[in-house]
């Protein structure tokens, strides 16, 4: 997983685990390479309100920021800007839409 999530190791020590919610319906837009609904297991961090380790640029202190795990395990999902940032290690502007990955 670091492979694709460089940044939940990187930045591990200034993230909470908040928990685990499973089976979670998931409407996938078209195009995003996911059925139509998904069934998707999401797991909750929180970044700390004071961090100073997570680059400013990323807008992520004190954000509840996710990972989905599509239920096949085929494909990762962020989406939250500042879940895309922190995750991935890079900025990422304002979009609205969900990020996909393919593992």
């Amino acid at each position: 997983m670091e492979k694709h999530l460089p940044g939940l190791f990187k930045y591990q020590g200034s993230l909470s685990f908040l928990g685990v919610n499973p089976n979670y319906p998931y409407a996938a837009a078209p195009g995003s390479g996911l059925s139509g609904n998904s069934s998707v297991t999401w797991l909750a961090f929180k970044v700390a309100d004071d961090d100073t380790t997570v680059p400013k640029d990323y807008y992520a202190r004190g954000h509840r920021i996710e990972i989905g795990i599509e239920e096949g395990g085929h494909a990762l999902i962020l989406r939250k800007r500042q879940a895309k940032s922190v995750f991935l290690d890079k900025p990422f502007p304002p979009s609205g839409e969900d990020l996909v990955i393919k593992i």
